[in-house]
């Protein structure tokens, strides 16, 4: 994946496949698989690639793939550079992506995303409801949401995970009681959790082969899956919340920037895209930070 990735390709190359990268991590010493479940970087060969073409919005969640590509090679220079793993320094660095692609969002500051990523009780939720969502969208995102936890801790096949979010997708689309806005908001997250599934289950953390996978007592919520799903998580809360704010708090595109979802405000598709982007970065580098907290460094 190109660093300099020029947006107006980007809304074509969206929708592909987020290339496979290789990585090296030093708990192979140990015998530890920090790919989970899933065989090498980008997984078993049934991995399913995360795109759903009937999803009107799933640029959406195929911006946030290639955006986290970015902020994860940032982030490891980073901490190549400095030896530590800052949200702060993620927050920025997310900003300034964002910002290159076109992607302003003035309200989406540090105090902002620190804020929702407090709310990981209630899955993100609460926060988004705080903020606007409806309780239809909420009620659609928390079944999907328990659904889809289960299938992740139980160690499913991402293209079974994959298909049970697609299906639900269908329920949506389909539903006649959901307004057009309501849809927007509850698909473009499910765009989000999709993409960013196929995403952190690969590749599990921003520290992958940088030091070894945190060990705690409870493996179904500490494992490597569990920690791509809590990365993936608050990927969709960012979104959620986003969708629902990203007007209100300036969202705007940048001049050369046509938007990438026809039929919707670009101050709320922005702030969808933004809200994303900078949650996955900063959760990612929490995830990070408290990785080193708990483990010593490879020598």
């Amino acid at each position: 994946m190109k660093k300099s990735f020029k947006f107006f390709a980007v809304a074509i190359a969206a929708i592909m496949t987020i290339g496979s990268i290789a990585s090296v991590s030093c708990d192979k010493e140990n015998g530890d698989d920090v790919s989970g479940s899933l065989s090498g970087p980008m997984g078993k060969a049934d991995v399913a690639l995360p795109k759903n073409a009937n999803n009107p919005y799933d640029t959406i969640g195929a911006l946030h793939n290639i955006m986290m590509e970015e902020c994860r090679e940032k982030m490891q220079s980073y901490y190549l550079g400095h030896g530590t793993w800052s949200v702060t320094a993620s927050d920025s660095i997310a900003t300034a992506i964002l910002e290159d692609h076109g992607f302003y969002v003035p309200g989406y500051d540090l105090n902002f995303i620190t804020s929702l990523l407090a709310d990981s009780a209630s899955n993100y939720l609460d926060y988004a409801l705080d903020h606007g969502a409806s309780n239809s969208e909420i009620m659609t995102i928390r079944n999907i949401v328990t659904n889809i936890k289960e299938m992740v801790f139980a160690n499913e096949p991402y293209s079974q995970i994959k298909g049970k979010i697609v299906s639900n997708e269908e329920l949506v689309l389909s539903n006649p009681s959901l307004s057009n806005n309501e849809k927007y908001v509850i698909l473009s997250a499910t765009s989000v959790l999709r993409h960013s599934l196929y995403y952190w289950l690969n590749y599990d953390g921003f520290d992958i082969g940088m030091s070894p996978s945190a060990k705690e007592d409870n493996p179904t919520q500490n494992n490597n899956s569990g920690r791509g799903w809590r990365i993936a998580l608050a990927d969709l809360g960012g979104a959620l919340t986003g969708a629902v704010t990203g007007a209100s708090a300036g969202a705007t595109a940048g001049t050369a920037i046509g938007n990438p979802v026809a039929g919707v405000a670009i101050g709320t598709v922005v702030g969808t895209i933004g809200g994303a982007v900078k949650a996955s970065c900063d959760q990612a580098t929490k995830e990070a930070n408290n990785n080193q907290v708990q483990q010593p460094q490879c020598e």
